[in-house]
């Protein structure tokens, strides 16, 4: 799903900056957001019975003693936390890429995003 997101995504929205400036994808993001919220709105969420908690937990009443006893849970939690810096410095990079080396602009950074995309298409069909 976030291959066919980034290939449909990425390539439209390049193309639409290309041909109509940066502003208009930026305001469609938005757009696209206030929908979301707008049908989450509408979920009704069941509340839980309160229960006694004496520790910090988190989601299903784990707390961060017992998540760090387990060797995957603290692997996981690291991944987390350090991912998105991963994530910042592979964005940034494939910006440069698309603007400064390959010169394309707008269209490049849609249309290599796309390639990103793509190549989870693709990687899933491997695994």
């Amino acid at each position: 799903m976030v291959g066919v997101i980034l290939v449909l995504g990425s390539s439209t929205g390049g193309i639409i900056s290309h041909f109509f400036g940066t502003h208009i994808p930026f305001v469609l993001n938005g757009v696209t957001f206030l929908l979301s919220a707008i049908i989450l709105l509408r979920i009704i969420i069941p509340v839980p019975k309160k229960q006694k908690t004496t520790q910090l937990q988190m989601g299903n009443g784990i707390s961060l003693k017992q998540m760090f006893k387990y060797t995957a849970l603290a692997s996981f939690f690291i991944i987390a936390i350090t991912m998105p810096l991963a994530n910042g410095i592979d964005n940034v990079l494939m910006s440069i890429y698309a603007l400064d080396v390959f010169g394309m602009g707008d269209l490049g950074v849609g249309f290599i995003y796309a390639s990103l995309g793509l190549g989870f298409i693709v990687s899933s069909f491997f695994f």
